[in-house]
């Protein structure tokens, strides 16, 4: 379903279908309840002992234009602890609370060059991971600042590039400007330095451009976030080629760029409902292309519900509710002029049963197409034909749950793009 941004502007019928099917802000009656195993402030110190990467080096931003709060990072990490967070989150609703729903979330992306590419890397399965629930490989690299429409510096030195020219997306009276939200941010980055090398031989060659929106109208807007991730093959780039043919010797790239094939990107999210992250449920909900995620018991002590007793009044009650991810746009496979839809969703786990976390590149791409397969090493689904039923695993007990949703598979020439385009409700 593409968006059309102007309908969301002047709250026409299409945009009021799309937020009666994302918004997700329901309450439930609750008692506090105390913490069970890790909480999510364990999570935090445990990531940033354990990453090889300084996440507090890139620029960052928060989203608090409206009711969502959300930490961004220049290097693909969205809705991640860039604000100190007292609980280690980073997605909180109502935005000025430390009322906590995610931990961090953003693109994972894998596919394999062609047997026939003609050099070192052909046959080769490869893969990143802007967003890595278990912290260790991350791949991302800044390309920009991130820039924010709030900012009188950042809009006035608004990059050309950054403009909105997309009209399978946005209408086309908004072609042209600068900003359409109440806050809009913009920043790509890449795969490509192959300094960024954990758990896989080299780099993918994927940009992502990154942009985000947020309305306080119509009524229903100011719950929700869009994110427009449009990501690119770009293995041509003079940059891509000159860096890793420098590191890896020997190494003879194509000028002209390698296809990538047999493509499947997903979004990911580490939803942690309260500072109680191993109490947590997450579901889909295939018919919307919806993920969602809930405390087990929807009872906490953690949350302020004074701070906007408004949004907790009747028939609401004080208690933390449902984060969701609604799935607007499906990458376009250019060979077919296509949507590839909602391929698969699953659970993962912060565990070494069920269904744990991928690791590597080779990994991510069985989890993401929904190849899993004991004989490599993986956990089976527990969902009987993944592929048919786009259900890997779901996990029926309360946990730290993560999930992903997937789309493919399609193809991506040197220069090709392809959009994802989701809604996160609180």
């Amino acid at each position: 379903m593409a968006l059309n941004l102007l309908e969301t502007l002047a709250g026409a019928g299409r945009w009021r279908r799309a937020a009666a099917a994302a918004a997700l802000a329901v309450l439930a009656a609750g008692v506090p309840a105390g913490a069970r195993a890790q909480t999510s402030m364990d999570k935090a110190r445990a990531l940033r002992r354990a990453t090889p990467f300084n996440l507090a080096a890139s620029p960052t931003k928060v989203l608090q234009a409206n009711l969502v709060q959300c930490g961004l990072v220049n290097d693909g990490n969205v809705c991640t602890d860039v604000f100190n967070s007292p609980t280690g989150g980073g997605g909180f609703w109502p935005a000025g609370t430390t009322n906590q729903y995610i931990f961090n979330s953003g693109l994972q992306i894998a596919g394999v060059i062609p047997r026939n590419a003609g050099f070192a890397w052909a046959g080769d399965t490869v893969g990143a991971y802007f967003f890595d629930a278990r912290g260790t490989q991350f791949h991302g690299t800044p390309r920009t600042q991130i820039y924010d429409s709030l900012d009188p510096n950042d809009l006035a030195n608004w990059p050309e590039e950054a403009y909105v020219r997309d009209t399978t997306i946005f209408n086309r009276q908004l072609i042209g400007t600068k900003a359409i939200s109440d806050q809009d941010t913009w920043v790509k980055y890449w795969d490509g330095d192959p300094n960024k090398l954990s758990n896989r031989k080299h780099p993918m060659g994927i940009e992502v451009t990154q942009r985000s929106l947020a309305f306080n109208a119509p009524a229903g807007a100011e719950h929700t976030i869009f994110f427009i991730y449009t990501f690119k093959n770009i293995t041509n780039d003079p940059e891509f080629i000159r860096l890793n043919e420098a590191a890896f010797p020997g190494l003879d790239l194509p000028d002209g760029g390698y296809t990538i094939d047999s493509i499947y990107a997903a979004f990911a999210m580490d939803p942690d409902v309260t500072t109680h992250a191993t109490d947590n449920f997450s579901t889909a909900v295939l018919p919307f292309n919806l993920g969602i995620a809930y405390k087990s018991d929807f009872r906490t002590d953690d949350f302020n519900f004074a701070a906007r007793a408004d949004l907790y009044a009747p028939p609401f009650f004080q208690g933390p509710g449902f984060v969701g991810v609604k799935y607007l746009k499906s990458p376009v496979d250019p060979r077919t002029g296509r949507e590839v839809g909602l391929s698969l969703f699953s659970n993962t786990l912060n565990a070494a049963t069920g269904f744990p976390d991928p690791v590597g590149d080779r990994q991510l791409y069985r989890y993401l197409s929904g190849t899993a397969s004991p004989a490599a090493g993986d956990n089976p689904c527990n969902i009987p034909n993944p592929k048919q039923s786009k259900l890997c695993f779901l996990w029926q007990d309360p946990a730290d749950t993560r999930f992903y949703q997937s789309s493919g598979p399609f193809s991506l020439r040197p220069g090709e793009s392809a959009t994802i385009v989701v809604a996160y409700t609180g």
